[in-house]
């Protein structure tokens, strides 16, 4: 069994966290970007990682295509720090499926509106939450299918 040591001189300089989500990007590019950009250079990649709000910066430099962000993380926050050259994706609050529905289609608007006209894939943050109303999920559906957003 071999053993690979990743050693880094100044690591002392940098926090146990820096350090280890320097390291995963340099893999994500290295090992899985790279390879599938050789094979299949057509395919868009699309990278999340949860708890993103720190790494946005970093991830942007693995040369993925889209990048997701974390429910957390400010759609006019996120562009600001990623720029106009890649895609986004992200992120309605699923809280604002419980409020009236005219809420809703602010919050979708305003979200939309700050990804900018840089390709941008529209989601619910994590997904439908118990209890959700199903009428605000089919109102949500509903209004991006049928409406068009000036951004």
């Amino acid at each position: 069994m071999s053993t690979c040591f990743i050693r880094d001189q100044r690591m002392i300089c940098i926090s146990f966290h820096n350090f280890f989500s320097w390291l995963l990007i340099l893999f994500l590019k290295v090992q899985i970007v790279d390879v599938v950009k050789k094979k299949c250079p057509r395919t868009p990649l699309v990278l999340y990682i949860n708890g993103n709000g720190s790494l946005l910066e970093r991830m942007k430099g693995t040369g993925i295509d889209v990048i997701g962000l974390d429910w957390t993380v400010d759609m006019e926050d996120g562009r600001k720090r990623l720029g106009k050259e890649i895609s986004v994706e992200g992120n309605v609050d699923p809280a604002y499926l419980f409020p009236p529905l005219p809420a809703l289609t602010e919050e979708i608007q305003r979200v939309v509106k700050c990804a900018g006209q840089r390709g941008h894939i529209l989601n619910l943050g994590h997904g439908v939450l118990v209890g959700t109303p199903e009428e605000a999920v089919a109102h949500f559906f509903f209004f991006l299918s049928c409406k068009k957003i000036d951004v």
